[in-house]
């Protein structure tokens, strides 16, 4: 099997226990089409991140923020962090305000409803805005207001890396094969148009007079406060940048998958009215409005499922990218060019790796292109868990995971407390936006029309 390569090159492809290797020039691009592979390659090894995207980031916010950080970059700020996104944590600190902030948005969203007006609501960017809010308290300390939750998506919607345009996507191309030609591929610079660089400037500052308010006024900041730590000592104006574009990043993070999951999953409830039913009981539960002794996802089981499987069926983050850090032998496959023998993925190489080629797998999932949250009800298999990686794989995973999860089962189960959805059947896939190349798959134009549920006040 042979592809093109760079520069007119022919490159040749060989696929190996799981993997595709593809030689291009002096490095390799490793795609890895199985989890088990996967699992080898990112679990026996911590393999530094892929230094394009790395570059890219640095090149934007002037920094390795977390996100593309490697070494005891990463360790420190996922150690400064990480308590703050503890189960334990999540649920006492957190759940109180996603509660008040999704009622307070669902609750205008249902007197909205009332009006010979109502139309349908663009689902995303109500998604967005409520996720703006609660990431609000996560960072500052207190809730967005509707205006500032707005402002801030604005922000983020100028900020956040779009597909790049042709000419500065070949210039950057052409820096790559130089910069990895010399061997300093980390530090690539890449074009960002003015526009994109002014509005991260503004954002950055944004958050900058965010802090400040809340300091002047008291508020507390567990978050600002261990990222001073982590950062401290330094001068004043560094440690602000640095705390800023961490914040930066956990907004576009927090944000954008979780609003992404969100969208999905009201698509799918919209098409089967079967499955909203079953979604409404669990939620109107009477055991809802008790005091609340189990977790979130235990006291809506059924909710935490229908969350569970649209993190399988629409897989949010599509790529996990790193660069091989040693030299690895793989087992080839019986029947191949080489047979059975060994073949090496050299130091360097490029690692990617699509959880969705687990999560939509035959052999592990029975109809897996149907929306079943049932599938989540009773204990995975051991294929099935190991094939399951919405958060990503290895130390690496995603730190927000909890909050993720908790977030979502939350926001669904107070919107159908008090709301239902007009049935709206999908028509094949749900387009996704071609907003990035990095981040999320985010679903396109999914718009609903939301009505007040009879009999519930």
């Amino acid at each position: 099997m042979t592809r093109p390569g760079y520069g007119g090159k022919v490159a040749k492809s060989q696929r190996v226990a799981g993997c595709a290797i593809k030689n291009v020039w002096w490095w390799q691009e490793v795609t890895i089409l199985a989890s088990e592979a996967a699992r080898a390659l990112f679990l026996k090894q911590l393999h530094p991140r892929y230094r394009p995207l790395a570059g890219l980031l640095r090149c934007a916010l002037g920094r390795h923020v977390m996100i593309v950080a490697d070494g005891k970059q990463w360790q420190d700020t996922h150690a400064a962090l990480m308590g703050l996104f503890a189960p334990v944590h999540v649920h006492s600190q957190y759940v109180p305000v996603i509660e008040a902030m999704a009622t307070e948005t669902f609750t205008r969203l249902a007197a909205a409803c009332d009006t010979d007006a109502a139309g349908e609501t663009d689902v995303e960017a109500l998604m967005r805005t409520l996720l703006g809010r609660i990431m609000g308290f996560v960072a500052f300390g207190r809730p967005l207001g509707m205006d500032e939750a707005r402002e801030l998506q604005q922000g983020l919607d100028a900020v956040v890396p779009r597909v790049p345009e042709r000419g500065g996507a070949s210039f950057d191309s052409l820096l790559a094969v130089l910069f990895r030609l010399f061997g300093c591929p980390e530090r690539q610079p890449f074009w960002l148009p003015r526009s994109q660089r002014t509005a991260i400037g503004a954002l950055l500052s944004w958050i900058g007079k965010q802090i400040d308010a809340a300091r002047s006024s008291g508020t507390a900041m567990p978050l600002i406060d261990a990222l001073e730590r982590r950062f401290g000592p330094a001068d004043e104006k560094r440690l602000r940048h640095c705390v800023a574009t961490e914040c930066a990043m956990l907004f576009m993070a927090g944000i954008e998958t979780t609003a992404s999951a969100l969208t999905f999953a009201l698509a799918e409830i919209a098409s089967d009215p079967q499955l909203q039913a079953r979604i409404a009981a669990d939620a109107r539960q009477e055991a809802a409005r008790a005091p609340a002794e189990k977790s979130v996802t235990a006291r809506f089981g059924f909710i935490h499922c229908v969350i569970q499987e649209t993190l399988r069926r629409h897989t949010i983050v599509p790529t996990v990218l790193r660069e091989a850090a040693v030299d690895h032998a793989v087992q080839g496959e019986p029947g191949a060019a080489n047979g059975a023998a060994p073949m090496r993925i050299r130091r360097g190489s490029i690692l990617r790796y699509l959880p969705i080629y687990g999560h939509l797998r035959r052999s592990v999932w029975e109809r897996p292109y149907a929306f079943n949250p049932d599938r989540f009800d009773h204990p995975l298999t051991h294929e099935q868990r190991r094939n399951y990686n919405p958060f990503g794989l290895g130390p690496q995973s995603c730190l927000g995971r909890n909050l993720a999860v908790v977030e979502a089962t939350i926001v669904l189960q107070v919107l159908f407390k008090s709301l239902d959805i007009e049935h709206k059947p999908l028509s094949g896939e749900i387009p996704l936006q071609p907003r990035n190349v990095f981040f999320t798959n985010r679903p396109l134009g999914i718009r609903l029309r939301f009505k007040a549920a009879p009999g519930v006040g």
